[in-house]
């Protein structure tokens, strides 16, 4: 569109352009870009004197400057879009305006000035007839009064917004609404309520999520960004009523979302978790109560609304006189609604919700059936969750309950750790690398290490969460030995994505790849790539066939797409000797590189069907993860293959070393290949490592097995 409108030299079609892109970019959360393309546009606007579009510009800079948390910037460019829009007239634009103002003062936490910018709003839109505007301003006030302690006023204004976006059936919206309730329930002590109603937030999430997938990729993204943060205060709250199991279900649907939004399609998992967060029957039991309250209010309000279009002059005494005994039923329902909080009814049912809780008198069935998959493994799940104020540890075993450890690491503190235990990770940092790996093993096994060693566990089945997602486990060290020297450790995106219990294999064979000599060149979006062939890719497979005799080797020209996708389902293990690499910002162009020269895509592998594949292993650099940031791409690949029906994967989360990558991968196989299960043979290869001349982590480490290793 922008190259069109340079070409015919249109002005006005070239600032729509770029307000256009500014706007992707703000979907996109990247706001910096998006200020530098609505400058652009303004700049062309106001030399045109174009009033109307300059004040979309300058209000959707404000909002640019309000995510990045540069308020004034923001409330200077709201004012000057809201003085254009009154100049105009335009009524619906000062309610935009006036919201957005709004928005900042509550961030500031000048809630006062919040209140009166969003009553204005309130008024504006329901004068021009903006009901899902009307819906938002009532939210906003709801907000607003909820942070002022006035919980009752704000229920008021929550319930009102509610209603209307219910009736316009808007979702996201009602999403919204119900999150900020559960925030006001949680600001009064009301903790029972406020999980019931961020489940019922979340689940009304989910059930978006699961019908985006057409789309448009910023839609998407837009919609991922902005659920976390009611999943994570659903997973706090439970976690800190010691509700494990609930908590473990709402941290599998976090890590899905994450995946989906590094991945860009739709993730629905398994059947337990397109279904949402599960609702006790003391919770649907109140959410039915309440929902009849709600088609009171929407029942009443819409004939309050037609009546109230009636101009005052042409209404009958009639209509007059119904308008005033809908307000006393309106107020009525109001306080009724109050009273209904703490009414005899509703606390007994809170009371039985916290009783049923506190015994975790939930439905166990997926804890049992994941608890017996691990019978006799001697394994435990650790589930870490990431808060600003301290790390989460849930820790299941075979033969217990559900167990909690709160370890008191702020969030920031825990990233320089990380940020500085991967820096260490070069050869040249020998000593000092322990260091920080000791810090990060005495936040994640250290307070777990008792129940550990309690249920004689020899395998640790992590789900890593956010900025953990870039540490290998292994190479942590609890001041005598590294943690590979003890356990096994298997990866998992989300416990509910893997099965556990599907035996391997009777025959172990390959399908190796290995890109070895010659170059790969081509361009992705604006980057340009250039691979060169890996000399100890070919020795690997080489070695790889003579452990395991019933493989098939491709090698360079060989190792093309239409001579590998035949032949997927016909061998237990693929394995791939090349380079691969993760595309920031368009992770469905990542690639893997074969040996003629092509590419492979994420996109592409999510159209292959592995049902018999054991076992993927992307032996290169790079397979694993981009750039540090929050760790959705690390498991992102491996996701991918067991989306397509592989067990397992094997992938790096570092460029590594050609030789010692030549020398594990040997020894992992001639392990495999004596009957040892897929983690035993990690272990026994890094182990061997580790006791050679490659004995830091840099070698030995930066592969981890995700999937079901046992």
């Amino acid at each position: 569109k922008l190259d069109d409108a340079l070409t015919l030299r249109d002005k006005r079609r070239e600032a729509e352009a770029l307000y256009s892109i500014g706007w992707i970019y703000f979907i996109l959360g990247q706001n910096t870009i998006a200020l530098d393309y609505y400058q652009k546009a303004l700049d062309i606007q106001q030399a045109m004197n174009d009033k109307l579009n300059s004040a979309y510009s300058l209000g959707s800079m404000g909002w640019s400057y309000y995510y990045l948390q540069q308020y004034d910037d923001a409330i200077n460019l709201h004012h000057r879009a809201l003085d254009l829009r009154h100049a105009l007239n335009d009524l619906e634009g000062v309610a935009f305006s006036l919201g957005g103002l709004g928005k900042v003062y509550e961030a500031l936490g000048e809630y006062q000035k919040a209140i009166d910018l969003h009553l204005k709003q309130l008024e504006i839109a329901r004068q021009v007839g903006n009901i899902k505007e009307e819906a938002y301003a009532l939210s906003d006030l709801g907000f607003a009064y909820s942070n002022q302690g006035q919980y009752q006023t704000a229920s008021r204004f929550y319930q009102q917004a509610l209603a209307l976006q219910r009736h316009i059936n808007d979702r996201w919206g009602e999403r919204i609404t119900l999150a900020g309730i559960a925030d006001s329930f949680e600001k009064a002590g009301d903790i029972e309520l406020s999980i019931l109603f961020f489940k019922e937030s979340v689940n009304i999430s989910e059930s978006i999520r699961n019908n985006i997938v057409e789309r448009p990729r910023s839609d998407r993204q837009a919609f991922l960004k902005t659920v976390e943060k009611s999943y994570r205060d659903l997973a706090r709250l439970l976690l800190e009523q010691d509700r494990i199991i609930e908590a473990q279900q709402v941290l599998d649907l976090l890590k899905v979302q994450e995946l989906e939004g590094y991945l860009l399609h739709n993730m629905r998992g398994d059947e337990r978790i397109s279904q949402g967060i599960e609702m006790l029957q003391a919770e649907k039991d109140i959410l039915d109560a309440y929902n009849q309250f709600q088609r009171n209010i929407i029942d009443l309000g819409l004939e309050l609304r037609n009546l109230r279009s009636i101009p005052i002059a042409s209404r009958t005494e009639s209509q007059q006189q119904r308008i005033s005994l809908l307000t006393q039923l309106e107020h009525d329902i109001n306080v009724q609604f109050n009273q209904f909080i703490d009414s005899s009814e509703i606390q007994e049912l809170v009371s039985r919700l916290s009783f049923s809780t506190s015994r975790q008198n939930v439905n166990l069935e997926d804890l049992n059936l994941f608890r017996n998959q691990l019978q006799d493994s001697n394994s435990a799940l650790i589930y870490p969750l990431v808060l600003e104020d301290r790390l989460e540890l849930i820790i299941v075993t075979p033969h217990s309950p559900p167990l909690r450890r709160t370890v008191l690491v702020p969030r920031e503190e825990l990233r320089e750790v990380v940020n500085q235990f991967r820096g260490q990770l070069l050869p040249q940092y020998n000593q000092s690398i322990k260091v920080s790996a000791q810090k990060l093993y005495d936040w994640l096994i250290r307070p777990v290490e008792e129940d550990l060693n309690q249920a004689n566990i020899d395998t640790i089945i992590f789900a890593p969460d956010g900025i953990l997602r870039y540490i290998p486990l292994t190479a942590l060290h609890n001041g005598h030995e590294w943690l590979i020297e003890k356990y096994k450790v298997n990866y998992i995106t989300a416990r509910s994505l893997t099965n556990f219990d599907t035996p391997p294999n009777a025959t172990i064979s390959a399908l190796a790849g290995a890109f070895v000599e010659g170059l790969a060149e081509f361009t992705v979006g604006e980057r340009s790539f250039r691979f060169s062939g890996l000399p100890f890719a070919g020795r690997e497979i080489e070695t790889l066939v003579d452990i395991l005799p019933d493989s098939t080797k491709l090698v360079d020209d060989e190792f093309s797409v239409a001579a590998v996708l035949p032949q997927l389902n016909d061998y237990s293990i693929v394995h791939f000797a090349t380079h691969a690499e993760f595309i920031a910002g368009q992770p469905e162009d990542s690639f893997i590189v074969f040996g003629s020269g092509e590419r492979v895509t994420l996109a592409d592998i999510k159209n292959w069907s592995l049902p018999f594949v054991d076992l993927v292993v992307l032996s290169a650099c790079k397979t694993g993860v981009g750039g540090l940031g929050n760790g959705e791409e690390v498991l992102g690949l491996g996701y991918q293959f067991q989306r397509a029906g592989a067990k397992a994967v094997i992938a790096s989360l570092w460029a590594v070393n050609d030789q010692s990558t030549q020398e594990l991968m040997i020894s992992f196989y001639q392990s495999l290949q004596q009957g040892m299960t897929k983690n035993e043979a990690l272990r026994a290869a890094q182990i061997s490592l580790l006791n050679s001349h490659f004995n830091h982590p840099y070698y030995w480490a930066p592969f981890i097995l995700i999937g079901n290793g046992l």
